[in-house]
């Protein structure tokens, strides 16, 4: 039975290509994939996704207090921009070319950014303290400095 060749590729978040090999059947009409106990999503190393999806845990739980006239305004409005966020690095992560990448990674920023609004909203409504809101503009503050960096590693990378 011949067998070929297959390179699978992954971005890692230095925007290098690395390459594993993966031997397959030659005929191509077989299906080909990577055995799930072998594979565990590279993204989770990034410290920037890590921060973000803090942030949404946050976020989902802060907001399970609001009133309930606010399920489709407000509260659905700061989880999905939240989610966004981790969302658009990975999706970033996972394109091909750095000028991908680095589109994604500001996509984010700007969903960091619509959620920095909506936390000062829900404190001028009362919906959180403005201690709280300290504390999460200093996260996001904090993950916004570090998409930050993590687009200017890409542009001095390529």
């Amino acid at each position: 039975m011949a067998t070929r060749v297959i390179l699978v590729g992954q971005l890692a978040h230095t925007s290098t290509l690395n390459l594993a090999l993966m031997a397959a059947p030659s005929n191509p009409s077989s299906e080909l994939r990577m055995p799930k106990s072998d594979y565990t999503p590279g993204y989770k190393s990034l410290h920037v996704y890590q921060e973000s999806h803090k942030l949404v845990i946050k976020i989902y739980q802060i907001t399970a207090s609001f009133p309930k006239e606010e399920i489709f305004g407000l509260t659905s409005q700061i989880r999905r921009a939240a989610v966004s966020i981790p969302a658009n690095i990975i999706e970033g992560w996972a394109r091909q070319t750095v000028k991908e990448q680095i589109q994604f990674l500001y996509i984010a920023r700007g969903s960091l950014t619509e959620v920095c609004y909506y936390l000062e909203l829900c404190q001028t409504l009362g919906y959180i303290d403005s201690a709280r809101e300290v504390e999460l503009k200093s996260q996001t503050d904090s993950i916004g400095k570090l998409i930050h960096g993590f687009i200017r590693g890409l542009k001095n990378d390529n």
